[in-house]
């Protein structure tokens, strides 16, 4: 590319071929890594060019999408998408599902994503010039990221001490990033501002596809419902209906749940929208130069939507005629953790999560909390002086994000990181000796919120260790195809026995031989809705491609790469019950669309207008009991033997024991029979 430059001392504008891209290396764990850079002049010249290429093509609709009938065939009219999203391009989950769409097993999952992709959208207006003005102000309103960040550097270190200077230069580094991940917040806040502003007249849709565990997800990536308050902020349903005797109820209560006050019972939170109307009438009013009471909600733009739908209602000549837009969110009580306890029939625990009627919801968070609590204030009575310390410590934001990801496979080394982070963000004074400390707190905590949950979940941890071992079984197993392979190659030995034990050369045949004794079975199972799930962790070997530049490793994937066992077995459990998950979310949107609903939904968080809450409350219900009162273990271990017979998997036996003595005599006499026949 032509680069130009003036020159100062002439006064001329000189002009040097420069190549447009720039290759250098850089290390990155101590590895030199090849990378490919702009020329600083290229950079420029896009800067100044138009963006219209650069603009995605997976935007919402205008039109409704395509119903799904095919694996691409579906959702856009052009620019096709698959409906299931494959990771990382894995060929047998793509088999799976074209054979489950060719024999129409796929059809209530189909059907289930057309409801979610025709549900009409719409932005906004009163809630996007708020952000509009916001915008321009540059300054950090509710989530938005500020036009610039103020980053206060701490002093460079005056001593010489290698520490002290090596942890100012990572507290640099860090600010740094943080600088840097505000301004991309920006530029990505700003790009959806912009989306929002060209569909501000128009009515839309997402289409949907799902990931390979069923999951739905809209396929216009940067503005959804599934996105950040802003976005969510931003939408309000394309159709609108009356509130009707119980709307306005169900409007004041989600304006509560938005503000943060959503573990009280629903009678208190409608007292709480009232002892706030004054507030909320601001918010609706002066937005930007009132009191801001809507900036302390938990999500600030959704609550002042809310303040605004809820003025308006109230203002109406009759509140039960007013048209309505706004999506009331139902969501699930840790529905990981109400699968579990439906699979295992814990009445405890299904307590917990709201699957047994109480006047108020129930808090499993609070609840686990509290018998930790208990439990370290038995051990402070006893003397142990780290109970002592974390007697008072021990909050229900302490141990939240480890009972929240304890159901989809969290270590326990993973669960003592996310507490120690939590401590660390609570109590910064925290004390640093050898006794007590941020480590030996973390552990101490991490192991008392395990035991709780096992006991108030003891047939969902039962069932969580099964599903655990089952996958441990298939990926250290052989198919009896390979069975029935080496069995072949063992009876038709090679043409020159081996007999002095001399170690061959390894040929050709010998790698295939190998590759094909490698434990290549995955999980799969089928979902209630006839869904193939195929686990797509493998190994998969790079093949090395020599450039004029460098070598590249391409990352190519088959069916005969080795299964990676670890994620296999961390994996099937969480991804077990992602697939639960989404059947019942499918099954109450195709039953909500029966019923004359609108309808979406965020993965456990179900959305439809004020009049119709309970309607799909009691759908919500009815769909969780229909699919719990199958045996969904049951039918899982069934498939299991059908899918796996004939398989056999590596297992660990004692020595000492009757098999593990047989084996060994069987092995001795292996090894000496060479040498008898050749005497």
């Amino acid at each position: 590319m032509n680069v130009f430059r003036d020159d100062p001392d002439r006064g001329e504008q000189l002009r040097e071929s420069q190549p447009a891209f720039i290759h250098y290396f850089r290390y990155i764990s101590g590895k030199p890594i090849g990378m490919l850079g702009f020329n600083k002049a290229l950079l420029e010249m896009l800067a100044m060019s138009s963006t219209r290429a650069a603009m995605p093509r997976h935007l919402p609709m205008i039109v409704e999408p395509k119903s799904w009938t095919g694996f691409r065939d579906g959702g856009y009219l052009s620019n096709s998408v698959p409906v299931v999203r494959l990771k990382g391009h894995d060929p047998q989950a793509k088999a799976y599902a074209q054979t489950a769409i060719a024999r129409g097993d796929m059809a209530q999952v189909f059907a289930g994503l057309d409801v979610l992709s025709k549900t009409p959208w719409r932005i906004n207006r009163p809630i996007f010039e708020v952000m509009a003005e916001a915008w321009n102000t540059g300054d950090a309103i509710a989530n938005m990221a500020p036009e610039n960040p103020s980053i206060e550097l701490p002093p460079k270190p005056t001593e010489d001490d290698v520490s002290s200077r090596y942890k100012w230069m990572m507290e640099i580094k860090r600010l740094s990033n943080a600088k840097h991940g505000k301004k991309s917040e920006r530029c990505f806040q700003n790009f959806q501002l912009e989306v929002a502003r060209a569909y501000l007249d128009e009515t839309f849709y997402f289409p949907h596809n799902i990931d390979f565990r069923g999951r739905a997800y809209p396929t216009a990536p940067f503005l959804n419902h599934m996105g950040a308050d802003l976005c969510r902020g931003l939408l309000i349903f394309g159709r609108g209906k009356e509130l009707g005797d119980t709307g306005l109820t169900w409007l004041k209560i989600h304006l509560s749940n938005l503000s943060g006050f959503d573990k009280a019972s629903f009678e208190d939170r409608i007292r709480f929208v009232g002892y706030n109307l004054d507030n909320i009438y601001d918010s609706a009013s002066n937005p930007l130069k009132g009191r801001r009471w809507w900036l302390r909600a938990e999500d600030p733009w959704q609550c002042l939507a809310a303040c605004m739908e809820l003025k308006n209602a109230l203002e109406s000549p009759d509140p039960r005629k007013f048209i309505s837009h706004m999506p009331i969110h139902q969501d699930g009580s840790c529905n990981g953790l109400q699968h579990y306890a439906a699979l295992g029939g814990d009445i405890i625990g299904a307590g917990q999560v709201n699957l047994e009627p109480g006047n108020r919801p129930a808090d499993v968070y609070t609840g686990v909390a509290e018998i930790v609590k208990a439990e370290i204030a038995k051990d402070a009575e006893h003397g142990l002086e780290l109970a002592k310390i974390l007697r008072e410590k021990v909050t229900r934001k302490v141990v939240k994000q480890t009972v929240m990801t304890n159901v989809y496979g969290v270590t326990f080394y993973g669960a003592t990181r996310q507490i120690r982070r939590q401590l660390e963000d609570l109590y910064p004074d925290f004390p640093n000796t050898s006794a007590v400390n941020y480590g030996s707190s973390s552990y101490y905590v991490a192991s008392k919120v395990f035991g709780a949950l096992a006991n108030m979940f003891k047939g969902a941890h039962d069932i969580q260790y099964w599903l655990g071992d089952c996958a441990s079984r298939i990926c250290r197993s052989l198919t009896q195809e390979q069975i029935e392979t080496i069995a072949r190659r063992a009876e038709g030995k090679s043409k020159t026995e081996n007999q002095f034990r001399l170690t061959p050369l390894q040929s050709a045949d010998d790698k295939k031989n190998k590759e094909f004794e490698a434990f290549i079975s995955t999980v799969i199972w089928t979902t209630p809705l006839r869904m193939p799930v195929v686990h797509p962790y493998r190994k998969v070997a790079d093949r090395r491609v020599s450039t004029n530049l460098q070598t590249i490793g391409i990352a190519a994937p088959s069916l005969s790469s080795p299964v990676d066992k670890r994620r296999q077995l961390q994996a099937f459990p969480p991804n077990f019950i992602h697939s639960l998950d989404a059947t019942h979310m499918i099954l109450s949107a195709l039953k909500c669309t029966e019923k004359g609903l609108t309808f979406a939904a965020v993965h456990d968080s179900f959305w439809t207008h004020a009049s119709d809450v309970d309607v799909m409350n009691g759908i919500l219900r009815e769909s969780f009991i229909k699919m719990h009162s199958e045996n969904v273990v049951g039918r899982l271990a069934a498939e299991f033997r059908a899918r796996y017979k004939g398989s056999m998997y590596l297992a660990s036996v004692k020595k000492l024991s009757t098999v593990g003595k047989k084996i060994q005599k069987w092995r001795l006499q292996a090894r000496l029979k060479p040498r008898f026949e050749s005497s």
